[in-house]
């Protein structure tokens, strides 16, 4: 982590991976986060639950049974 240009943040020096969105969510909020519902997207602000929701109706509803 580095110091930025606002004394209340820290920015990654570096790519890091989580292993789930929760994960990732909780080292950024300091605290459990539901990796679902916290992060969004910036521009519509839609969650990642909507989202992958979203996904997953768009392709169940493009498969013939």
């Amino acid at each position: 982590m580095v110091s930025t240009t606002d004394p209340n943040f820290l920015e990654f020096a570096e790519d890091v991976t989580f292993a789930s969105p929760s994960a990732a969510a909780a080292v950024i909020r300091n605290r459990n986060a539901n990796g679902r519902t916290s992060w969004r997207l910036a521009s519509t602000g839609q969650t990642l639950k909507d989202w992958q929701d979203a996904q997953l109706a768009a392709v169940e509803g493009s498969v013939e049974l």
